[in-house]
């Protein structure tokens, strides 16, 4: 039996799950991906990415994308039901290119995903299954 490489189960293909999978997949781990839904779909309107998730993404080289599928904000308003503001600031530069937070579509960002997903050499995804895995062993 091999143990020198480790293999990890991720159940649930949404936007946690497939990031998750790319991440330990570009440590070299072996990784599979389940998911009960046929064709995973996210749900909600839009998500607002920090610089903080941009690294993590954009360090998985899906920068290009990201950027093209949303709206980079340079300055942030906070504002209570009223539409009073309670605070109003620039997102501070981090380096990097990280000088911006990110608003896109969660649906394009899972489509995102996905497709890296699929090309990816270290990760086996099934979809539509309450699959089963049989770990190998090696505690």
């Amino acid at each position: 039996m091999n143990c020198d490489r480790l293999e990890v189960l991720i159940a649930g293909g949404g936007i946690g799950g497939t990031a998750t999978a790319l991440l330990l997949a570009e440590t070299g781990a072996r990784v599979r991906l389940i998911e009960r839904v046929a064709e995973p779909k996210a749900i909600g309107a839009a998500i607002l990415l920090q610089p903080n998730g941009l690294a993590v993404l954009y360090g998985l080289g899906l920068g290009e994308r990201l950027r093209a599928a949303g709206v980079a904000l340079r300055h942030g308003t906070i504002a209570d039901a009223t539409g009073r503001v309670i605070l109003s600031a620039p997102i501070p530069d981090f380096g990097d290119g990280l000088d911006h937070a990110l608003v896109l579509r969660r649906s394009d960002l899972l489509t995102i995903l996905l497709e890296r997903v699929a090309q990816h050499p270290r990760i086996a995804s099934r979809f539509g299954t309450r699959g089963r895995w049989q770990p190998n062993g090696c505690g």
